[in-house]
């Protein structure tokens, strides 16, 4: 559950696992390249990560992401991990980065609860498949790492629930970015990835 923001906009404050505040940087401000990303690292020769830091809804991101090419020209689209092995590789790029911003920082990737995606806002939560959004390949509990007690699709007043998914700093001092559910209407910046061959 999110906590108040300071006044500068810069970070958010949640319970940590010991009962105090924990924070979350929604704004990365670290320098950009010419087509305004941060190259964040590649997974062997197959794909490139790419942080946008535009604070943007998830729809926003999912644009945003496919407007953008890889230096060889190839379309990008907004962060999945096929397996667990990726997620981890992800987290380790993300931890070793220059740009610690990064490291603490709830970030979008490319996950989506099956159900919003298929339908009008639904007045109910439903019990929900998840889904890549760029690949269509679906990933359940042993696909992906969440974070403790995610995803729980939590509804807001206006009956918003958490349908979308974002990677979010874990285990303070943070050692790794699990997934955690969240309202898509909120604004984090994003990771994009592109195939490298």
């Amino acid at each position: 559950m999110l906590g108040q923001i300071d006044t500068y906009n810069r970070y958010l404050t949640t319970e940590g696992d010991n009962g105090g505040p924990e924070a979350f940087y929604d704004t990365i401000t670290c320098d950009t390249d010419d087509d305004g990303l941060i190259r964040i690292g590649s997974l062997g020769f197959r794909k490139v990560y790419y942080a946008a830091p535009q604070k943007s809804t998830f729809i926003e991101c999912h644009r945003l992401c496919r407007g953008k090419r890889t230096k060889l020209g190839r379309q990008m689209h907004l962060a999945e991990f096929l397996n667990l092995e990726e997620q981890y590789n992800f987290s380790n790029l993300t931890f070793t980065h220059n740009c610690t911003d990064i490291r603490q920082t709830e970030l979008w990737v490319g996950g989506i609860a099956l159900d919003y995606l298929l339908s009008n806002s639904p007045r109910q939560v439903p019990t929900s498949k998840w889904i890549w959004i760029h690949s269509g390949k679906s990933f359940e509990d042993g696909m992906g790492a969440w974070n403790p007690g995610e995803p729980n699709r939590v509804v807001q007043l206006n009956l918003e629930y958490e349908a979308c998914v974002m990677v979010r700093p874990y285990s303070y001092p943070y050692s790794r970015h699990g997934l955690n559910d969240a309202h898509c209407s909120a604004v984090r910046p994003c990771v994009c990835e592109g195939a490298i061959i």
